[in-house]
């Protein structure tokens, strides 16, 4: 059932990739660079000025969620199929060494020249598409990194540090976020 879910979740996420950037590449000018926002109210505007942009563009913010929706179902029920494949213990040694083949050696150039050369339907194929690649190598690099460690040392307290940093600024973010909103 997971495999099932999985895939199609994923289906539909590709389906939805697939359909959003054919229309960036048919737009007029659409394999070009966006064009920098000009007024910019993110760097010369006060805080009215962002929120009227953004509820100027409401649309195209909320259009986010429904493609990612699809892809973080896929991507949730793959890492539990990846946590109990043992991808974080000894035993997972072989699938770690795939995931970071895959991930550095196939996604991370791929990622790199979309950015770099795609274009504005590049920067959704790298973000949507190869970015999930990379970092399920960095998932098995973390995890490499720890197991062959009796102790983190420095560099594994340093590491740990900066993942609790990351979650706390997460959750103090959404917590201030959810009372001014």
């Amino acid at each position: 059932t997971q495999l099932r879910l999985i895939a199609a979740a994923a289906a539909v996420h590709l389906a939805l990739l697939t359909a959003i950037t054919v229309a960036l590449l048919n737009m007029p000018g659409g394999d070009e660079s966006p064009q920098p926002l000009d007024p910019n109210p993110y760097a010369d505007g006060s805080f009215w000025d962002l929120v009227a942009f953004r509820l100027d563009h409401v649309l195209l913010f909320r259009l986010e969620t429904l493609l990612i929706f699809p892809m973080s179902i896929a991507l949730f029920l793959l890492g539990a199929r990846l946590f109990h494949a043992g991808v974080l213990e000894a035993r997972g040694a072989a699938l770690r060494r795939r995931l970071i083949w895959l991930g550095f050696a196939v996604a991370a150039p791929l990622d790199i020249a979309l950015e770099v050369g795609g274009g504005g339907p590049g920067l959704i194929l790298a973000r949507y598409g190869v970015a999930p690649f990379v970092s399920m190598a960095v998932l098995a690099l973390v995890a490499e990194f720890y197991l062959r460690r009796p102790e983190p040392g420095w560099t594994g307290r340093r590491m740990a540090e900066v993942g609790r940093m990351a979650l706390s600024s997460y959750v103090l973010q959404n917590l201030v976020a959810s009372s001014i909103c």
